[in-house]
C-alpha cells in the first residue's frame, strides 16, 4: 500500500528502526514523555488485551506499545491532522488490523468505545490548566495539545475509569504539580493508584514528570513511590536507562 507523505512531513523511527512514524517539525512530533508512557504501559499488555489510547496525538505511544504483542488498540484523537498522521503511520507499519483511530472528542468516547471492556487505558493529556492571565500558545494545535481547552484532567479520569474492566489499569503521564488532583479524581472514580514513577531532568533537580498507574475497583493501599529516573547526564545526553527505554529494552 502506498502511503502519502505531505511536503511538510518526514518519516522518523521508533525502537531503533523497527517502526516508522509520520511527523512534522511542529506540534505533531512526539516527545519523550509519550515514549516513557508507552514503555511503562507496555508491561501490562497481553496478546488478548484491548487498549484505549486517549489524546493519542500521532499515535506514537500505541505504535511503541504494539511492538512485541498482538493486542488491539483503539486510539482517540480530536485534532484531524494528528489523527490522520496516526492512521497513515499505522498503515505504514501494516498494523491496521490491530490499531484503529477515532478522530473524535475523548468526551464522546462512550458513543463509539464499549464501556467496562478495556484491559488498559493510557493517556498523555494536556498538562496545563487555562487560568486567568496564563499565556496560551498562539498556535491553536499546540495549545489544544498542551492546555485543557477541549478536555480537563477530571474528565479524562472519569472516561478512563468508565472504559476499564474491573482490575483494568490506567496509565497516565503528567506533571508532578497535578499529582494531588490526580489522586483525588482517581479516588472519586474507583481507581486505586498503585505506583508513581518520577522523572528528573538531571541529578539534583526536582521531578518534572510522573507516570501514574492506577487499577479500577481497587484501593490505593500499598502505593509505591518509585525511585527517580534521571533523564539527562552532565553532558545533556540521555542516561543509559532512558536510552534503553527508547530502544525498547
Amino acid at each position: 500500500m502506498k502511503i502519502d507523505i505531505l511536503p511538510d512531513e518526514r518519516i522518523d523511527y521508533l525502537l531503533k528502526d523497527e517502526l516508522q512514524i509520520i511527523q512534522t517539525n511542529d506540534s505533531f512530533a512526539y516527545s519523550l514523555d509519550t515514549i516513557l508512557l508507552g514503555n511503562f504501559a507496555q508491561k501490562f499488555v497481553h496478546d488478548n488485551h484491548r487498549v484505549a489510547d486517549l489524546c493519542a496525538g500521532n499515535g506514537a505511544a500505541s505504535l511503541f506499545m504494539s511492538h512485541g504483542n498482538k493486542a488491539n488498540y483503539d486510539l482517540v484523537e480530536i485534532q484531524p491532522e494528528m489523527a490522520d498522521k496516526a492512521e497513515r503511520s499505522i498503515q505504514l507499519n501494516d498494523l491496521s488490523d490491530r490499531l484503529h483511530v477515532y478522530n473524535d472528542d475523548v468526551k464522546n468516547a462512550f458513543k463509539f468505545l464499549e464501556k467496562d471492556s478495556y484491559d488498559l487505558v493510557i493517556c498523555n493529556p494536556p498538562y496545563f490548566k487555562v487560568t486567568k492571565g496564563h499565556t496560551i500558545n498562539p498556535d491553536e494545535k499546540k495549545a489544544i495539545a498542551r492546555h485543557e481547552i477541549m478536555i480537563n484532567l477530571e474528565q479524562i479520569i472519569q472516561i478512563a475509569s468508565g472504559l476499564l474492566k474491573t482490575r483494568g489499569k490506567f496509565v497516565m503521564v503528567h506533571r508532578p504539580e497535578r499529582l494531588a488532583e490526580i489522586v483525588l479524581f482517581c479516588s472519586q472514580n474507583n481507581l486505586g493508584i498503585k505506583f508513581v514513577q518520577p522523572f528528573i531532568p538531571k541529578t539534583g533537580k526536582d521531578a518534572n514528570l510522573i507516570i501514574v498507574v492506577a487499577t479500577r475497583n481497587t484501593n490505593s493501599d500499598g502505593l509505591i513511590l518509585k525511585s527517580d529516573i534521571v533523564v539527562h547526564d552532565e553532558n545533556d545526553e540521555y542516561t543509559p536507562e532512558i536510552q534503553a527505554i527508547l530502544n525498547g529494552n
